[in-house]
């Protein structure tokens, strides 16, 4: 049947007609707009590199974490080397073989592993290189920074990862927006070939000092017994448990319950200076380990002892060498003061008292018998004295030639043994 040209039809036929051409023509921008769109997400999948299935990871290869038996970040005269034991424990080499934090190294192996690629720059120069520090060298002539290299090794020595962190990216903002603008991602080379990862990289920082596991009391809700000793003002004796005398001791029977002064007896906690010195021990308090010193050579000058209802006690015993500000840590564990909570069944007990065991074999190998550098301002803070003396037992000094004030008895260690 032949076509009627438009002018040809009818009222009706030029209806169905018009009405034919409209669907058409949406019909065609329909999947105009579609093909556009799809050829923008291969477009964009392209520029982004190839991504394989699992882990999300692009085009920079992977290697097995339990493989790796030796870290080795770097970054101009800084540089920090992490070893895998015989005894399975990491060590710092840069700090006398101390022992690592294995939760810190943890989380860098992760990052290295699961790098996400967000696309990869074609044949950059060498000026660009140098413009996004990704060169292992510093460049004195442009002034140029080099970039984070970090190198995993195996048992033998073989290379199994290298990567070089270079400079963070930042998208292009509007000229009124703030300055202060975190980046969008880190460009890395890998394998001679220049990619925008979609991490930044904390966990690989190049100071031996990072990688040393910090001392804090994170439980101090838990705390019973709270005490801090002190050497007398005119002591010249080295350190003995005899020489150092109680400056404050304030206990609770629960840790539900409020603290109570039980030295001096006249004083009454000042709640809220107490709320911050156990934020205070809650947070980190070193950080630095010395691990050529030798503890007894330190003649303390304070201590700080905390008791928690989780069987675990904290002596921090803390000294001044110049202008550093040093902290001798001691950790015990007594099961047989664990507390126990209301309805708690014989199972969930056992299971926490293990639970427990487990934690205090890792913090003792980390901090007993060891020195450590204070966070700075730590010390000061710890060194208040949190309670405020009440006015109606305040003692006078006695008049010329009266009865002599009657004596304190000294605080002994009744309270603390009996909790």
């Amino acid at each position: 049947m032949s076509v009627l040209p438009e002018k040809n039809l009818c009222g009706a036929e030029k209806i169905k007609f018009c009405k034919g051409k409209r669907i058409l023509s949406a019909l065609f921008f329909l999947l105009l707009t579609l093909f556009t769109l799809l050829a923008l997400k291969v477009k964009q999948e392209s520029g982004r590199g190839s991504f394989s299935s699992s882990g999300g990871r692009g085009a920079v290869g992977s290697f097995d974490p339990a493989k790796v038996r030796k870290i080795q970040l770097s970054w101009m005269d800084s540089k920090v080397t992490l070893l895998l034991g015989r005894d399975n424990f990491w060590h710092i080499a840069e700090r006398g073989m101390t022992f690592a934090s294995a939760s810190r190294i943890g989380d860098l192996l992760h990052s290295l592993a699961s790098i996400r690629v967000l696309k990869q720059l074609d044949a950059p120069s060498p000026e660009v290189l140098q413009k996004l520090n990704l060169t292992e060298k510093a460049d004195k002539q442009s002034r140029s920074r080099p970039g984070v290299l970090a190198v995993l090794k195996d048992g033998t020595g073989k290379e199994l990862f290298r990567i070089l962190l270079g400079s963070g990216h930042y998208p292009p903002v509007s000229g009124n927006s703030a300055g202060n603008i975190p980046p969008k991602g880190r460009y890395v080379l890998y394998d001679g070939k220049v990619f925008l990862a979609a991490q930044l990289f904390e966990n690989c920082v190049p100071l031996p000092q990072v990688f040393v596991e910090p001392l804090a009391i994170r439980n101090m809700n838990t705390a019973l017994l709270v005490m801090r000793a002190s050497l007398p003002e005119k002591g010249t004796q080295p350190y003995t448990d005899k020489v150092l005398a109680p400056v404050w001791a304030a206990v609770r029977q629960r840790a539900n319950q409020p603290f109570r002064t039980v030295f001096p007896a006249n004083a009454a906690l000042d709640m809220r200076k107490f709320a911050d010195l156990s934020e205070t021990l809650a947070r980190q308090l070193t950080v630095d380990i010395l691990p050529a010193v030798d503890p007894a050579s330190v003649p303390l000058t304070s201590m700080m002892t905390v008791q928690l209802s989780d069987g675990f006690s904290y002596r921090l015993g803390m000294a001044k060498r110049g202008n550093e500000e040093l902290l001798l840590p001691q950790v015990t564990f007594d099961e047989k003061k664990v507390r126990r909570l209301p309805g708690e069944s014989d199972q969930h007990f056992q299971a926490k008292i293990a639970g427990a065991k487990l934690r205090f074999e890792s913090e003792k190998r980390y901090y007993n018998g060891k020195v450590f550098r204070m966070v700075p301002g730590v010390m000061e803070k710890l060194s208040i004295t949190p309670f405020r003396l009440k006015k109606e037992e305040t003692r006078k000094a006695p008049a010329p030639g009266g009865s002599k004030p009657e004596k304190r008895k000294p605080y002994g260690e009744k309270t603390a043994k009996n909790l």
